[in-house]
């Protein structure tokens, strides 16, 4: 068999990973010893390297092998090229033998395609954390983000990628950056609730009382998605449970308007204000009154309980708005009377 057919059968990459040493030397292809994979061609021109199996009909060498800036950079690391389709697929061998192989200077690790995304965008967003690794390990940008403040960092976190985050934090991702509403990585990691990255971030000194573009904070976000624990912990690491949006929301407003009956208790515990009252006058037991469902879809809500613990801990039920309601009117139907 020829290394042409050879070529047919099982394609330019397969030619590629068997030939680990730089030369193709493997039974019958001994023809082509001495020449580098860079020098093996498709019928287009274009090198076994970066060429997919499907590419490889009509394969042939390179008459010698030309110096590394004679080689067409874009064909190689191209923004949206073979190395973003690696990390984007979590081929991690396939990006291996491109990183590894190819001069360093022509590879641009932090290359962006179209949509402003590198490598390791691609790589963090799949989840793929041997390809994050790698792509770190050869000087890819932990801090590089698509837009501001979208680090791969905050991609990770907000996916709940526990991997990714602790290969982040190991190549030194910055854990104080923002997007362009002020969201920090904290504020990320409020979203999903993961009690394991938000101890890493916690090793590395996130800071939890960090605030938004509107006054939020990640305590806000997590009882608004009802995370009792990941409350709790950010509780511990010295949040504020009375801190203000400039709505005048405490976490107590966020947590009794979605009726998180554990965060409600968790932030009374930790001395939250059960009578703090926002912009209009309104105090979290409006909200748990507005959301109160009575007899069998009580249950559901979870405002019925979130009420009768507000009352529990001094909740003022003749308090008044600043148009005069009580917490009565806000129930619907006055269901509470």
């Amino acid at each position: 068999m020829t290394w042409q057919c050879w070529a047919l059968v099982l394609g330019a990459q397969a030619l590629v990973l068997l030939a680990p040493c730089g030369a193709f030397q493997t039974g019958s292809l001994a023809a082509a010893r001495g020449f580098d994979r860079c020098s093996l061609l498709n019928a287009h021109g274009r090198s076994a390297l970066v060429v997919r199996p499907r590419q490889a009909t009509g394969l042939r060498m390179r008459d010698k092998t030309p110096p590394a800036d004679e080689f067409p950079i874009d064909e190689f690391s191209r923004p949206g090229g073979p190395i973003h389709t690696a990390a984007r697929d979590g081929n991690v061998m396939r990006l291996r033998e491109l990183l590894h192989q190819l001069p360093r200077d022509m590879v641009d690790i932090n290359a962006k395609d179209t949509l402003n995304m590198t490598p390791l965008d691609f790589a963090v967003q799949n989840g793929h954390v041997e390809c994050v690794r790698e792509l770190l390990k050869n000087g890819a940008d932990a801090n590089d983000g698509h837009a501001v403040g979208n680090t791969p960092l905050e991609s990770a976190v907000t996916r709940g990628n526990v991997g990714c985050v602790r290969e982040l934090l190991g190549s030194g991702a910055d854990v104080t950056v923002r997007n362009e509403n002020g969201f920090t990585i904290a504020h990320a990691a409020s979203l999903l609730g993961s009690i394991e990255i938000l101890g890493q971030l916690l090793e590395k000194g996130v800071d939890v009382r960090e605030r938004d573009n509107f006054g939020g904070t990640p305590l806000h976000i997590a009882v608004e998605q009802g995370h009792v624990e990941f409350a709790a912990e950010l509780l511990r690491s010295g949040a504020d449970p009375n801190a203000r949006r400039f709505n005048g929301w405490t976490p107590l407003h966020s947590a009794t308007r979605g009726g998180h009956l554990g965060c409600v208790r968790e932030l009374l515990r930790c001395g939250a204000d059960v009578d703090a009252r926002c912009m209009d006058g309104w105090t979290p037991l409006f909200y748990a009154a507005e959301g109160y469902v009575p007899a069998v879809d009580a249950g559901v809500s979870g405002h019925v309980e979130v009420v009768r613990v507000l009352l529990e801990s001094g909740a003022d039920v003749d308090a008044t708005d600043n148009v005069g309601r009580t917490p009565l009117d806000a129930a619907p139907n006055n269901e509470m009377r």
